[in-house]
């Protein structure tokens, strides 16, 4: 019986795994997958893809099942939901493909399925195909994948600038930590030194750590010093304001 139980709940996984399951097809290509190129020229590949998570497509270039080194127009990279995707290959003159295989992986490159498709495809001295020949759809990808490395270029800037207000703050903090320690005394003194309380072990941590080869070795105090900086400049503004409020 339980075993029973055990073969139906797997045969439900499988069905579920299955139903999402990307789907990928070969929609076209540029020129059709019987004709010849020059040198380098490129075998521009449409996808239609339908997938619950983003997605990655690549595609290679087999002659006799080996697989042959070639220029590319990259990984299709690919959001969840359903659309078209484009990719190139290319070849020196003198390559012949019989096979295109096609790679569809996951946004942390785990290989999810793959498939091939048959091809004759020629790459010779002397042959030319103007850019004019090329399809419609060659264009309009091509620029819908632009607009989409610009929108992650404009979103990894604000990270940059986050990232670089957070790497700087640690010797910053130093600096801050040891002037106001420096040039205040009394109670006020004595609440500069609060940070150190939380800084100093995570100092003793890191060297620690950097003794033994960890490549995350300074992260705690990565981490923990934009926060005592934060607290300094926080102090040192109710401090201002203390001093304008009795004058």
């Amino acid at each position: 019986m339980i075993g029973r139980w055990l073969l139906a709940g797997m045969l439900l996984w499988s069905a579920h795994a299955a139903a999402q399951a990307p789907s990928v097809s070969l929609a076209a290509s540029d020129p059709p997958l019987s004709e010849r190129l020059g040198a380098y020229q490129a075998l521009y590949l449409r996808f239609t893809y339908k997938s619950d998570r983003p997605i990655q497509i690549e595609a290679q270039g087999l002659h006799q099942n080996q697989r042959l080194p070639a220029m590319s127009g990259g990984i299709a990279a690919s959001p969840a939901g359903e659309g078209d995707a484009m990719t190139w290959i290319a070849f020196k003159a003198g390559t012949e493909i019989d096979e295109l295989k096609i790679i569809v992986r996951d946004d942390k490159w785990r290989e999810l399925s793959s498939f091939r498709v048959p091809a004759q495809v020629r790459w010779e001295t002397g042959v030319h195909r103007p850019d004019s020949a090329r399809a419609d759809w060659v264009s309009r990808l091509q620029h819908e994948r632009d607009a989409r490395k610009r929108q992650q270029l404009d979103a990894s800037a604000g990270y940059d600038w986050i990232g670089f207000i957070i790497f700087a703050s640690v010797p910053l903090y130093f600096i801050v930590q040891a002037w106001l320690a420096i040039a205040w005394d009394g109670r006020w003194r004595i609440a500069a030194l609060v940070p150190v309380a939380v800084m100093a072990p995570a100092v003793a941590w890191s060297l620690v750590a950097l003794s033994q080869g960890s490549n995350l070795w300074p992260i705690w105090v990565i981490l923990l010093a934009p926060f005592a900086l934060a607290y300094l400049g926080l102090l040192r503004t109710t401090r201002k304001l203390v001093a304008f409020a009795r004058a």
